[in-house]
Protein backbone atom coordinates (compact mmCIF):
# COMPACT_ATOMS: atom_id res chain seq x y z
CA UNK A 1 0.00 0.00 0.00
CA UNK A 2 1.21 3.49 -0.78
CA UNK A 3 -1.74 5.55 0.32
CA UNK A 4 -4.05 4.82 2.64
CA UNK A 5 -6.64 7.53 3.14
CA UNK A 6 -10.22 8.13 1.53
CA UNK A 7 -8.80 6.00 -0.73
CA UNK A 8 -6.09 2.73 -0.77
CA UNK A 9 -3.92 2.66 -3.61
CA UNK A 10 -1.92 -0.05 -3.97
CA UNK A 11 1.57 -0.19 -6.11
CA UNK A 12 2.33 -3.34 -7.66
CA UNK A 13 5.09 -3.79 -9.38
CA UNK A 14 5.55 -7.24 -11.15
CA UNK A 15 3.19 -6.20 -14.22
CA UNK A 16 2.33 -7.37 -17.38
CA UNK A 17 4.78 -5.46 -20.44
CA UNK A 18 2.15 -3.03 -22.63
CA UNK A 19 2.96 -5.18 -25.60
CA UNK A 20 3.79 -8.87 -24.53
CA UNK A 21 5.07 -11.79 -26.43
CA UNK A 22 3.38 -15.17 -24.74
CA UNK A 23 4.62 -18.84 -25.55
CA UNK A 24 1.79 -20.78 -24.63
CA UNK A 25 -1.93 -19.89 -25.22
CA UNK A 26 -4.70 -21.48 -23.25
CA UNK A 27 -7.88 -21.86 -25.49
CA UNK A 28 -11.59 -21.51 -23.86
CA UNK A 29 -14.47 -22.84 -25.43
CA UNK A 30 -16.25 -19.50 -25.24
CA UNK A 31 -16.22 -15.76 -23.67
CA UNK A 32 -17.55 -16.74 -20.46
CA UNK A 33 -14.75 -19.85 -20.06
CA UNK A 34 -12.43 -17.48 -21.02
CA UNK A 35 -13.39 -14.82 -18.59
CA UNK A 36 -13.56 -17.50 -15.85
CA UNK A 37 -10.24 -18.90 -16.75
CA UNK A 38 -8.62 -15.31 -16.37
CA UNK A 39 -10.38 -14.78 -13.14
CA UNK A 40 -8.78 -17.63 -11.71
CA UNK A 41 -6.52 -16.17 -8.83
CA UNK A 42 -4.00 -19.77 -9.50
CA UNK A 43 -3.30 -18.51 -13.03
CA UNK A 44 0.00 -16.81 -13.81
CA UNK A 45 -0.96 -14.28 -16.27
CA UNK A 46 3.15 -13.90 -17.12
CA UNK A 47 3.17 -17.83 -18.60
CA UNK A 48 0.21 -17.98 -20.86
CA UNK A 49 -2.53 -15.90 -22.70
CA UNK A 50 -6.25 -16.88 -22.67
CA UNK A 51 -7.71 -17.52 -26.44
CA UNK A 52 -11.58 -17.91 -27.47
CA UNK A 53 -10.72 -21.31 -29.75
CA UNK A 54 -14.21 -20.52 -30.97
CA UNK A 55 -13.13 -17.18 -32.88
CA UNK A 56 -10.00 -18.86 -34.32
CA UNK A 57 -10.10 -19.95 -37.59
CA UNK A 58 -8.20 -23.71 -38.23
CA UNK A 59 -4.89 -21.93 -39.65
CA UNK A 60 -4.84 -19.96 -36.75
CA UNK A 61 -5.60 -22.90 -34.25
CA UNK A 62 -3.18 -25.06 -36.33
CA UNK A 63 -0.40 -21.77 -35.29
CA UNK A 64 -1.58 -21.73 -32.19
CA UNK A 65 -0.98 -25.40 -31.40
CA UNK A 66 2.31 -25.39 -32.57
CA UNK A 67 3.49 -22.31 -30.40
CA UNK A 68 2.07 -24.97 -27.47
CA UNK A 69 4.12 -27.85 -28.49
CA UNK A 70 7.16 -25.66 -28.15
CA UNK A 71 9.15 -25.30 -24.46
CA UNK A 72 7.38 -23.37 -21.94
CA UNK A 73 9.16 -19.51 -21.74
CA UNK A 74 8.64 -16.55 -19.75
CA UNK A 75 6.46 -13.42 -21.31
CA UNK A 76 9.24 -10.93 -23.23
CA UNK A 77 8.39 -7.32 -23.91
CA UNK A 78 7.73 -5.82 -27.43
CA UNK A 79 8.66 -2.45 -27.92
CA UNK A 80 6.22 0.07 -28.60
CA UNK A 81 7.77 2.23 -31.56
CA UNK A 82 5.11 4.89 -32.12
CA UNK A 83 1.79 5.17 -29.82
CA UNK A 84 -1.08 7.55 -30.98
CA UNK A 85 -4.58 7.31 -30.72
CA UNK A 86 -5.63 5.20 -34.18
CA UNK A 87 -2.13 4.17 -35.14
CA UNK A 88 0.55 2.39 -32.88
CA UNK A 89 3.57 0.58 -34.20
CA UNK A 90 5.69 -2.12 -31.95
CA UNK A 91 8.85 -3.91 -32.78
CA UNK A 92 8.79 -7.58 -31.88
CA UNK A 93 11.68 -9.73 -32.44
CA UNK A 94 11.23 -13.77 -31.56
CA UNK A 95 13.47 -16.69 -31.24
CA UNK A 96 10.44 -18.57 -31.68
CA UNK A 97 6.87 -18.70 -32.70
CA UNK A 98 4.59 -16.50 -30.13
CA UNK A 99 1.64 -14.33 -29.65
CA UNK A 100 2.22 -10.48 -29.54
CA UNK A 101 -0.22 -9.24 -27.29
CA UNK A 102 -1.33 -5.47 -27.38
CA UNK A 103 -3.08 -4.65 -23.60
CA UNK A 104 -5.31 -2.29 -25.79
CA UNK A 105 -8.93 -2.88 -26.59
CA UNK A 106 -9.97 -5.31 -29.13
CA UNK A 107 -12.64 -2.91 -30.78
CA UNK A 108 -14.00 -3.49 -34.53
CA UNK A 109 -12.33 -1.17 -36.71
CA UNK A 110 -8.74 -2.33 -35.91
CA UNK A 111 -7.07 -3.57 -38.36
CA UNK A 112 -3.10 -4.74 -38.50
CA UNK A 113 -0.56 -5.38 -40.63
CA UNK A 114 2.64 -7.32 -39.90
CA UNK A 115 6.04 -6.13 -41.70
CA UNK A 116 3.83 -4.04 -44.22
CA UNK A 117 1.34 -6.85 -45.53
CA UNK A 118 -2.29 -6.82 -43.78
CA UNK A 119 -2.97 -9.53 -41.52
CA UNK A 120 -5.43 -10.45 -38.78
CA UNK A 121 -5.69 -9.69 -35.23
CA UNK A 122 -7.08 -12.20 -32.62
CA UNK A 123 -8.78 -11.56 -29.24
CA UNK A 124 -6.53 -12.23 -26.38
CA UNK A 125 -7.15 -12.44 -22.93
CA UNK A 126 -11.02 -11.75 -23.20
CA UNK A 127 -10.65 -7.72 -24.33
CA UNK A 128 -6.98 -6.96 -25.69
CA UNK A 129 -5.51 -7.68 -29.56
CA UNK A 130 -3.33 -10.40 -30.14
CA UNK A 131 -1.39 -11.37 -32.99
CA UNK A 132 0.11 -14.82 -33.77
CA UNK A 133 3.98 -14.37 -35.70
CA UNK A 134 6.33 -16.22 -36.55
CA UNK A 135 10.31 -16.78 -35.45
CA UNK A 136 12.48 -13.57 -36.49
CA UNK A 137 12.10 -9.60 -36.24
CA UNK A 138 8.34 -8.04 -37.32
CA UNK A 139 7.42 -4.42 -37.24
CA UNK A 140 3.67 -4.73 -36.11
CA UNK A 141 1.19 -1.95 -36.88
CA UNK A 142 -2.14 -1.86 -35.25
CA UNK A 143 -4.47 1.06 -37.32
CA UNK A 144 -8.01 1.91 -36.02
CA UNK A 145 -9.97 2.60 -39.79
CA UNK A 146 -13.50 1.89 -38.54
CA UNK A 147 -15.84 0.49 -41.83
CA UNK A 148 -18.50 3.79 -40.42
CA UNK A 149 -16.09 6.31 -41.49
CA UNK A 150 -14.82 4.60 -45.16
Amino acid sequence: MIYNSEAKIYRYDDVLPRAAIYHRAELAQSETEALRKLADPSRDVCQSVVLNESDLPPEQRARVSDINRQAPAQVEAAAIRSYRSQDVEIEASLERAGILVLNDTAYPGWTVDVDGRSSSWIGANYLFRGVLLSPGKHVVRFRYQPASFR
